[in-house]
């Protein structure tokens, strides 16, 4: 795969599935949640972004920022469900894939506490806008469905990012989704 096809998929998956993210999921509660991060580009892309990101961390680094996010985005849940609002939520999460663009495009090492940190604010973000979007759903199967969605969505991106060659291609492809990631964030908070 070269970078012109990988940035075409990418740049396909964020432009289809935006209307059909969000409220109306029905049927079985579990696979409502398993499929609403896969249905919403927001949430698709920055998952996928952790998980190509946490994939150049050293060691057991690797799995914390995954680690780090489900958890995270399970307390994100549970706040929204205790009636915790948090003001500018959509715009917080495009906000977040910018930023999680562009330390993927730069290739940028960041700090791993700093880094679990972030991880951990946007995966609040994500997890409290899953809870909202939830509907007449049974909240923990809903949970447990957006729960391994992005266990699934975050090893695609870790094996993405161990898949491509360490050469300048596969860091020029990483950089490509870090892009990708960026510009998608930047068109959701100016829609």
């Amino acid at each position: 795969m070269n970078d012109r096809q990988l940035a075409v998929g990418i740049a396909l998956i964020a432009v289809c599935g935006t209307a059909i993210a969000h409220p109306g999921h029905s049927g079985d509660s579990l696979l409502a949640g398993f499929a609403h991060p896969l249905l919403g580009v927001d949430h698709l892309l920055s998952m996928l972004a952790v998980g190509v990101y946490a994939a150049q961390g050293p060691g057991r680094a690797r799995l914390a920022l995954p680690f780090v996010f489900v958890l995270a985005m399970l307390g994100g849940a549970a706040m929204a469900a205790s009636g915790i609002g948090l003001p500018w939520l959509e715009q917080g999460i495009a906000a977040s894939m910018i930023v999680l663009g562009l330390l993927l495009a730069s290739a940028a090492r960041v700090h791993v506490a700093a880094i679990t940190l972030l991880v951990g604010v946007v995966a609040v973000l994500h997890g409290h806008a899953h809870y909202l979007e939830m509907g007449h759903q049974s909240a923990a199967a809903y949970a447990a469905g957006f729960g391994v969605a992005a266990v699934v969505i975050q090893a695609a991106g870790l094996l993405l990012s161990r898949w491509l060659p360490d050469s300048r291609a596969g860091q020029r492809s990483k950089r490509v989704l870090g892009g990708v990631v960026a510009f998608s964030g930047a068109a959701l908070l100016a829609g």
